[in-house]
């Protein structure tokens, strides 16, 4: 017999799939602008861009993988956690939240640190914030961060804004 209040099979895959893809989605977005930053270091670009708003990701990831975990455990495998097994999902999305809004305070501290050693400029006029999201511009001469700022006005201008 089948309980009218049991969501189908489909259903809870599709919920797992979503999840997942969400989970794939925040690490994909921290590991590329992690990449990216460490890359433009490196190399000593001209003009270096630290995402800082991506770095909530890595702890959203944690947190949305244990959920996805969890969601995979017991909504579509339909077993029961154990009392350790509660235990550990509680305190890993908790730790998620935590890494999620401490982490970018803890590297932004360092990257400040890096560009002041190599002579960078941070570039106040193209630097954004919206809410949390934060997006630093780092550019290794005043006249490169004038040149930017040019450049921006110029497609603002072309494009109708």
């Amino acid at each position: 017999m089948h309980d009218s209040n049991t969501p189908s099979l489909l259903t809870r895959l599709s919920g797992f799939s979503f999840f997942c893809l969400l989970t794939i989605a925040c690490f994909t977005w921290f590991i590329w602008s992690a990449f990216n930053l460490i890359s433009q270091i490196q190399d000593g670009s001209s003009v270096i861009s630290f995402d800082k708003g991506s770095m909530y990701m890595l702890g959203a990831g944690i947190g949305l993988a244990i959920l996805t975990l969890g969601g995979l455990y017991q909504g579509v495998m339909r077993l029961k956690f154990s009392t350790k097994q509660e235990r550990v999902i509680r305190d890993g999305v908790i730790a998620g939240i935590i890494i999620m809004f401490v982490f970018p305070h803890v590297v932004h501290y360092p990257v400040s640190e890096i560009m002041k050693e190599r002579n960078y400029y941070r570039c106040e006029k193209m630097s954004y914030r919206w809410l949390l999201y934060k997006k630093l511009i780092y550019t290794d001469t005043l006249r490169t961060c004038e040149s930017l700022v040019r450049e921006e006005q110029i497609t603002r201008s072309s494009s109708g804004r």
